[in-house]
């Protein structure tokens, strides 16, 4: 079974970096990165991360 990548269409590929969109609980941690979620149960979407655009998603997250 092959997964495309739903902006540009093509297939998302073993090693890819993509960005996913998933479904797991949110767990606060004493460390420097101050959170982590527990295994996934289900995954939303996945795009490959050249794909993503980060800078309108950078500019919605500081408009907040």
């Amino acid at each position: 079974m092959t997964r495309d990548c739903p902006i540009c269409d093509y297939p998302i590929k073993d090693g890819d970096d993509v960005v996913a969109i998933v479904v797991a609980k949110f767990k606060m941690i004493d460390s420097d990165v101050n959170y982590a979620i527990e295994h996934p149960t289900r995954c939303i979407e996945l795009v490959h991360n050249e794909c993503f655009d980060w800078q309108d998603y950078e500019e919605e997250r500081d408009g907040d």
